[in-house]
């Protein structure tokens, strides 16, 4: 995440498996300001016992809520997409700004 400005950095994150109404997910959990919260819901599809599809909702804020909810885990989101400075713009793109 070095790419990302400081104020999206967090202090630790880890993965856990839970079952979700008879589904095996896998949980991310960051910790932001000493506060840890769920940030990603990971779905995995199988074939001949390989993964073939998987599915992040870290961008589906009701579907991150409801599946928090019905775990009872604390949630963090509210973004649909990756925060840019600007849209179309990276920010690696971005100057610091200067003072003088």
């Amino acid at each position: 995440m070095e790419e990302w400005p400081a104020q999206f950095a967090y202090e630790s994150a880890r993965l856990e498996r839970r079952l979700f109404q008879g589904e095996p997910l896998a949980l991310g959990f960051c910790t932001r300001r000493g506060r840890e919260a769920l940030e990603q819901v990971l779905r995995f599809e199988e074939q001949d016992g390989r993964i073939v599809r998987l599915r992040g909702y870290a961008f589906c804020p009701e579907t991150m809520r409801a599946i928090g909810a019905e775990l009872d885990l604390k949630v963090r989101t509210g973004l649909y997409r990756f925060p840019t400075p600007e849209p179309g713009k990276l920010w690696a793109d971005v100057t610091p700004a200067t003072t003088e």
